[in-house]
């Protein structure tokens, strides 16, 4: 996996095998809102139009104009024509895919999040992928919290560390849990105690099982990335990959 977050205008070769996470930041090119919000539909103008507080709507906005410029980059398409739908628990997947110039039939897995001013969107290849990015905000009862949503396992490691340390431990926890419940598309139907991972921030990647009803029912691959400075970021796919590149969104907006 690449060390540092590389500056790139995509679409970059995406192969199998390979994963591509992109990092942005929400605070770009204000002056641009009008045209961001033409490519969205109208129903994800209507969800952005329900937020009370303009940053949030913006936010929304921009992310939501992020992923179709990427997934419209990678697959040839334009980003207002991209078509969505979503699996059972709400995780949202393309309709169609275009041939993006060099193969056919190709399906392209992706996972979007966004904490405070950043964005992130993984791309993969190799099946279900989920990513997750958490600004680390000042918790108040961080033990609390921890035993009422880590696994035993978690809770222990948590504790055991120095309280200067458990800000960006908790943080490293929580993203690589959400990863692994959005890969899976059952988001918060997975319980969040079926499995446990790594709380160290320099892990490069481990396999995760997830449990039910103390039986084994699924295994992911959970993977740190470059660090960005106050967030805590991370992914999560079925299948073992061998190359993770890391890209800042250069937007030509």
């Amino acid at each position: 996996m690449e060390k540092i977050w590389k500056e790139a205008i995509p679409p970059m070769r995406l192969n199998f095998g390979e994963a591509h996470v992109w990092l942005t930041s929400s605070d770009f090119a204000p002056v641009h809102m009008e045209y961001l919000t033409h490519v969205l539909t109208e129903k994800e103008r209507e969800n952005a139009g329900r937020f009370h507080f303009e940053i949030d709507r913006r936010r929304y906005i921009i992310a939501h104009f992020f992923l179709r410029s990427l997934l419209g980059a990678y697959t040839n398409n334009l980003p207002e024509q991209l078509v969505f739908s979503a699996g059972p628990y709400g995780k949202p997947y393309l309709l169609q895919h275009a041939d993006n110039h060099t193969r056919e039939n190709f399906k392209l897995f992706f996972n979007l999040s966004h904490s405070h001013d950043m964005i992130i969107l993984a791309l993969t290849l190799e099946g279900e992928i989920g990513a997750d990015i958490e600004y680390m905000r000042p918790i108040g009862d961080i033990d609390s919290i921890a035993q009422q949503f880590f696994s035993p396992e978690e809770y222990t490691n948590l504790v055991s560390l120095p309280e200067e340390q458990k800000i960006a431990a908790f943080y490293t926890c929580w993203s690589r849990k959400e990863a692994v419940i959005k890969a899976s598309g059952l988001g918060l139907a997975m319980p969040l105690d079926s499995f446990s991972v790594s709380l160290q921030a320099n892990t490069s990647r481990q396999t995760v099982c997830v449990f039910t009803d103390g039986a084994p029912q699924s295994r992911w691959n959970v993977y740190s990335l470059p660090p960005v400075q106050d967030y805590a970021v991370a992914l999560a796919l079925r299948n073992n990959i061998s190359t993770i590149s890391c890209f800042v969104w250069k937007s030509i907006y």
